[in-house]
């Protein structure tokens, strides 16, 4: 939940998120191991595929 918080707050603040963001500070202060090791490979995917489809919207919008 910590983690989608962040999310939804820094589309808030920034309107967009660059995907490389989810891999630095704060989203990687919630698991040493960062976002694959606190989600797994699939569910990263989709996280990533979803940051990816709201950019998108936000850009073309």
């Amino acid at each position: 939940m910590e983690f989608m918080n962040l999310l939804i707050d820094y589309f808030s603040v920034n309107g967009v998120i660059d995907l490389k963001m989810l891999t630095k500070s704060p989203f990687s202060d919630i698991h040493s191991g960062g976002i694959v090791e606190l989600f797994g490979a699939d569910t990263t995917l989709k996280i990533r595929d979803t940051v990816m489809e709201i950019n998108n919207n936000c850009i073309t919008a």
